[in-house]
């Protein structure tokens, strides 16, 4: 994934993902969303093992309980 920073140990946060309507990513509802934010070591190391999805999350989508 583009948006983790292996080297600087940092995530781009820069999208949001639309649950509501399943259309994939969307930008950010405001510019102050767009952020970086520092990973440490292990985070980074958890992340590396993870299968790609086709959609390009990192993680697989999980249910919204309402």
């Amino acid at each position: 994934m583009d948006d983790v920073d292996h080297d600087a140990g940092m995530v781009s946060i820069n999208k949001t993902w639309d649950y509501k309507n399943d259309s994939g990513f969307m930008p950010t509802k405001t510019k102050s969303s767009i952020r970086e934010i520092p990973l440490n070591d292990d985070f980074i190391k958890f992340v590396d093992h993870l299968p790609p999805t086709k959609d390009g999350r990192l993680l697989p989508p999980y249910q919204i309980m309402a």
